[in-house]
Order: C-alpha cells, then sequence, then structure tokens
C-alpha cells in the first residue's frame, strides 16, 4: 500500500484548523488506519538510519515491511563500513511494547496535557472531582465511541450520566472519544494516587 502524503496532509490541515468539524476529523481518521501510520513511521526510521550515520539502510527496511512479524525489529547494519545504529530509530517494538499501543498512549498522554494546559483542568481543580465525575464523564466518552456505527447514535446532546455543565460535552470521532475518556481515566488515577498520598502523609 501506498501513501498519498499531500492527501494526508491536505486532510490533516483541515483537521486541525477546527476540532469541531467532525466531517474533516471523521475523513483524516478514516485515512489514518493504523498500516498507514506503520508505513510512515518505518519510512521515517529508515531515512533516519540513512541520515544520521551516511549508512546504507538494510534492504529489508521497506514500507510493506511494517507489518510484517516475520521481519526482525532492527535492521542489520553493514558492519564492513563501521555504521552505529542510530539511537533514535525505535524498532518494531520498545521495550516489548508494540509501536502503535506506544502511538495511542502517546495521543492520550498529548490529550492529558492539552486538558491541563489548553481548558485549565490542573491537577488543583480535578482535585474537586470526588464524587466520581472524572470516571463518569471517561465512561460517557467511551460509550459514545462504542456506540459510534449505530444508527441511533444522535449524541449531540449531553448524554444524562454526563457529569457536568450540557455545554462541556463535546462529541467527536470515535478515536478521539476514547482519547478522551483514556485522558480522563489518567487523571481519575492521578487524583486518586494524590488523595492517597495526603491521606497517608502526616
Amino acid at each position: 500500500m501506498s501513501v498519498d502524503i499531500l492527501k494526508l496532509k491536505a486532510l490533516a490541515t483541515k483537521a486541525k484548523r477546527d476540532q469541531y468539524d467532525y466531517v474533516a476529523l471523521n475523513d483524516y481518521g478514516m485515512a489514518v488506519p493504523p498500516a498507514t501510520v506503520l508505513e510512515l513511521i518505518a519510512e521515517i526510521e529508515r531515512r533516519r538510519q540513512v541520515n544520521a550515520e551516511g549508512c546504507k539502510p538494510d534492504s529489508s527496511i521497506l514500507l510493506s515491511s511494517a507489518s510484517d512479524s516475520n521481519v526482525a525489529p532492527f535492521p542489520s547494519l553493514d558492519k564492513e563500513e563501521g555504521c552505529k545504529p542510530d539511537l533514535n530509530t525505535q524498532s518494531a517494538k520498545l521495550g516489548g511494547t508494540p509501536i502503535a499501543t506506544q502511538l495511542a498512549a502517546r495521543d492520550v498522554l498529548a490529550e492529558r496535557a492539552r486538558q491541563i494546559e489548553a481548558e485549565s483542568y490542573t491537577p488543583e481543580r480535578d482535585d474537586q472531582y470526588t464524587s466520581g465525575q472524572l470516571a463518569d464523564a471517561a465512561s460517557t466518552y467511551a460509550w459514545w465511541a462504542r456506540s459510534w456505527n449505530l444508527p441511533y447514535a444522535e449524541c449531540t446532546h449531553a448524554p444524562t450520566m454526563w457529569p457536568w455543565a450540557p455545554e462541556t460535552w463535546k462529541p467527536q470521532p470515535q478515536r478521539q472519544m476514547l482519547i478522551k475518556a483514556g485522558a480522563l481515566i489518567l487523571a481519575e488515577i492521578e487524583r486518586l494516587d494524590r488523595q492517597k498520598a495526603r491521606e497517608v502523609s502526616p
């Protein structure tokens, strides 16, 4: 499968322009399946290896190999040239964690940072939600994401389980809703950890 970089860039630019343009976000999400992401990562790693030390790329590194589980996770370098691997080059697995999982985790962490920085959902503010509001919000986003493909899933209005004001309900494409749910779960875990630390400290 080949990746149309210009088309992907155009879709990403349009989606980035307005985070509430559900059509643009959906078009971009549909254009970036896991196979496309893995192909792009494989190409970036191949170029990084070539550029970092002037090494020849291993001939086994192909865009199509990103999804092939039989390919060795690290490319072999031409030992006769005395090349050293680029330490920034990631394998198909890093510390036993598949790249797809790393990308998902990165997106959840980025959303958590966005909630803090852009929407002022700071740890201090989260500490006020002692009745499970963060978990309720995460559950609501996750439930809505589950219902994404169902014909009756018209969720433009805040569901009854939503713990905050209706205007704070912001439905988005399925993956983005799951990312928000993950970030809210992380926020609730962090809140519980802070609460426990306060309880045990003198």
